[in-house]
Formats: C-alpha cells, structure tokens, sequence
C-alpha cells in the first residue's frame, strides 16, 4: 500500500515537471510565426526585466511575463538598453531580448 502511493505521487511529480518544462518552452516561441505587422515599443532608461516584460505582454509581443523574466534570469541577461524598437509577433524571446540589448 505504501509503495503504491509513493510511486503515484513520483508520477504525479514527474508529470508536474513534465508540464512546467512544456510550458516554459512554449512560452518562448513566438505570440504568432504568421504575424510580421511591426509595433514600436519604448523602454525608459532605468526600467528592469519585469518592467519591460509588462511592456512586452501588453504589446502582445510575447506569451508570458513569468517565461520571459525566467529566460532573463537564466541566461545572465542583464545589459536592457533603453529606447525605441520596432518588433513583430512572429519574433521569440531569444530574438527579442536580443534586439533589446543592442540600443
């Protein structure tokens, strides 16, 4: 009896994991391959990741804050330029954030 519970709730982990790594990776593909219309965005001198998360998702540029500020975390990426940039839908958060380093 014992056992069996202990093997269902590794499953019940495992499948948690499982779920937690798909929607990470889906929330770093881009909001719409299909979608190239340009918005222009602005990031203010001095706005952090999450500031610029916010300004990402109310442009519906990316899929989540909570990936995008994860991504940041993850890959050391600390050097944001403030200014104005012109992005589309059918960009992911790699390309983004790689423009939004550049000035």
């Amino acid at each position: 009896m014992v056992k069996k519970i202990i093997i269902a709730i590794v499953v019940i982990i495992l499948v948690a994991i499982i779920g937690v790594f798909s929607w990470y990776n889906l929330s770093l593909g881009a909001v719409n391959k299909n979608d190239t219309e340009t918005k222009t965005i602005e990031i203010e001198m001095g706005t952090g990741s999450a500031g610029i998360a916010r300004i990402l998702k109310h442009n519906d540029l990316i899929k989540s804050e909570v990936a995008f500020k994860i991504y940041v975390k993850l890959n050391g990426i600390s050097n944001f330029q403030a200014g104005k940039y012109t992005l589309n839908k059918s960009m992911d958060i790699k390309q983004i954030t790689d423009i939004l380093q550049t000035g």
